[in-house]
């Protein structure tokens, strides 16, 4: 019978931090396969890396790198991963970090890093992609800059650049000037959900440094982090919660965490993913998803196997004039709605279908819009979040 309280004998925490680094990774083969093979060729292939947060991408790519590091000396690499509210500028940290002045000169740095690290391959990983940009609008021109120093040498000395993000790839255009993508050649690499079983060992991996038996408390923290975006980094943050406040890792304390934590991850990870008005938008849309709220049936027709749960755009608009009022927020414009639709689709969080004017499914005889959410669903529609002071 398994015990639902930890033991006495171990109340060590550090396995559930998140920068606790197993001794095996458990998951992300294929993600790892992909990497090795770019790195193979005298030039290797620069990646934009995507996906939701706490999928694993920054540890696998910090992961697949080390061992390079220790058997493999003519390959370099800089991680810089942001950690500071403000910075000035990524290059004057990069700087710091690397040469222990204070420049705003990549070309200086570059030629420090050269001079003093000895190696043929330089690997250059630029982590949180979104917030780079946004503190430093010449982001592009300092990834051409490194592309350009390293060009000058031919292939005596190459440079391989990772950008890690939440966003996906096609989205690059909004942070990555098109003259230089064109020049760099970005391959994505796509980080996907992490299925239950992978929850399950990722989870048990490091509850078996804390207590003795911890399968069924992985299989439920597996189930509910699973309904979340599978966000490795929420079931921590639940274990962290019951061993620190509540004293121990069991069954109750594993469910008051849950209950006290779910609002605030849903609310940080809209707010993530998406801006203020967009995450409203998107949880509106969860709630009509939720209360299956179909204008036109008829339409399940155009998809295979009838799967095809729409809302037509209607809806939306009454919902969001309707919540707006409650919450006592200024509405925006249909011009402006729309544009939050279409970039909930470029995320691939919705799909959406249009019907022409003459379609005799579209009986309104306008250009009328379907969606069809795919992510959360109904796992955020019922948590309560205070949207009133979140879009003041």
């Amino acid at each position: 019978m398994i015990k639902e309280t930890v033991s006495d004998y171990d109340n060590a925490i550090f396995p559930l931090l998140e920068d606790w680094i197993p001794p095996v990774l458990k998951v992300r083969r294929r993600e790892f396969d992909k990497l090795a093979k770019s790195i193979q060729y005298p030039i290797p292939s620069n990646y934009w890396i995507y996906g939701y947060r706490g999928l694993g991408k920054t540890l696998t790519v910090k992961e697949f790198y080390r061992p390079f590091l220790r058997n493999m000396p003519e390959t370099y690499h800089i991680y810089y991963p942001i950690n500071k509210s403000r910075v000035k500028g990524c290059i004057t940290e990069l700087a710091n970090r690397t040469t222990g002045k204070k420049t705003n000169d990549v070309n200086d740095i570059l030629n420090y890093i050269v001079e003093n690290k000895k190696a043929k391959k330089y690997v250059f990983i630029f982590d949180d992609l979104q917030r780079l940009t946004q503190m430093y609008r010449d982001f592009s021109m300092v990834l051409i800059q490194i592309y350009d120093f390293f060009k000058s040498f031919s292939t005596k000395k190459v440079c391989q650049i990772i950008l890690i993000s939440q966003l996906p790839f096609m989205e690059k255009n909004k942070y990555i000037k098109a003259d230089v993508q064109s020049r760099l050649q970005f391959q994505s690499l796509m980080f996907s959900q992490y299925t239950k079983k992978e929850l399950v060992d990722l989870y048990l991996q490091r509850l078996e440094y804390i207590i003795p038996h911890g399968h069924k408390i992985s299989e439920i923290l597996a189930s509910e982090v699973f309904q979340l975006n599978s966000d490795f980094r929420y079931g921590l943050n639940i274990l962290r919660k019951a061993k620190q406040e509540y004293g121990t890792i069991n069954f109750s304390n594993i469910e008051k965490s849950i209950e006290t934590l779910k609002t605030e991850w849903v609310q940080e990870s809209l707010l993530g993913m998406f801006k203020p008005h967009e995450a409203f938008i998107y949880y509106l849309l969860a709630q009509l998803s939720t209360k299956k709220i179909l204008k036109v049936k008829e339409v399940t027709e155009l998809i295979d196997e009838g799967a095809y749960p729409s809302i037509a755009y209607d809806d939306v608009k009454k919902i969001y004039l309707e919540s707006c009022k409650k919450i006592e927020v200024d509405p925006m414009c249909d011009t402006v709605i729309w544009n939050c639709i279409d970039n909930l689709y470029m995320k691939r969080v919705i799909d959406k279908i249009k019907l022409s004017r003459r379609d005799p499914l579209n009986y309104r005889r306008r250009s009328a819009l379907f969606i069809k959410i795919k992510e959360l669903g109904e796992n955020i529609a019922n948590v309560k979040i205070n949207w009133g002071e979140l879009l003041q």
